[in-house]
């Protein structure tokens, strides 16, 4: 089953006809569709759907608390294993971009949640946590000036001269975002401290190589991605370091040099 816009209960029949009445109702957190300004109060929607959520021993919605377990099940393919799943009615909130249509994807509206999500991210591009928290510096800063320009002036002398130099740290903050940018898409070499020359890697990182490093705890060393400029440095820099791969960037699992 899609996404339904339930705007009345009428709305809500279909979408819950056959089901079984003990099934689970979930309730997401609020989320934007990519495009939609969370800032507006306009274009939000109840949204419902049918899904399938990790489920305990016991058949109930997995927590951290209480993991989901994985369950034995006969395929074509003879007796195979997947994660056990409850299936739940679930509600959200949502801001759509074109009003009456659900998007093909969204984001949570809390930004901390969009951050939690966004250091999850394990592609080495930090780019989008970066620019939330930016998005929050500004935020933070723009509210505390805007509640220090209110016409009731709530707040004493001595209070508003520290809330300006915490407007201060904020634009600071905000600053240092900006900066942290162009260090956001990170090769393994630099990310792990193999190497740092306080330079951010290549643009797009499309010719990361493979540069193997000695290991005196390992047997055989190991292997690590990199930028070529961080490659290049690992390769002057650390003893016994090889380039994996030959310099038009096809691997070939022989030591070469540029």
């Amino acid at each position: 089953m899609g996404s339904h816009i339930i705007g009345t209960t009428g709305d809500l029949a279909p979408v819950v006809n056959g089901m079984d009445p003990a099934t689970p109702v979930v309730m997401n957190e609020p989320t934007v569709e990519l495009g939609a300004d969370p800032n507006r109060d306009d274009g939000w929607a109840i949204i419902a759907e049918t899904t399938v959520l990790p489920a305990t021993a016991d058949g109930q919605i997995a927590t951290r608390d209480d993991p989901a377990v994985i369950v034995n099940y006969l395929s074509p393919e003879g007796v195979s294993r997947r994660l056990a799943g409850v299936h739940v009615l679930q509600l959200s909130l949502r801001q759509l971009l074109v009003p009456g249509v659900v998007g093909p994807e969204a984001l949570p509206a809390d930004p901390r949640s969009r951050r939690r999500d966004a250091l999850d991210t394990y592609d080495g591009d930090m780019s989008r946590w970066l620019l939330e928290l930016r998005a929050e510096f500004e935020t933070l800063a723009e509210e505390v000036q805007a509640a220090l320009d209110a016409e009731h002036q709530p707040f004493s002398p001595g209070t508003v001269r520290h809330l300006r130099r915490a407007i201060e740290a904020l634009r600071e903050g905000k600053q240092g975002a900006d900066a942290a940018l162009a260090f956001a898409d990170t090769c393994n070499l630099a990310r792990l401290a193999y190497v740092d020359n306080g330079q951010p890697c290549d643009t797009g990182r499309v010719h990361d190589v493979m540069v193997y490093l000695p290991d005196p705890h390992l047997a055989g060393g190991s292997q690590e991605s990199g930028c070529r400029s961080h490659a290049t440095l690992a390769v002057n820099t650390i003893l016994g370091a090889e380039l994996r791969c030959d310099e038009d960037g096809a691997g070939n699992g022989h030591p070469s040099r540029w």
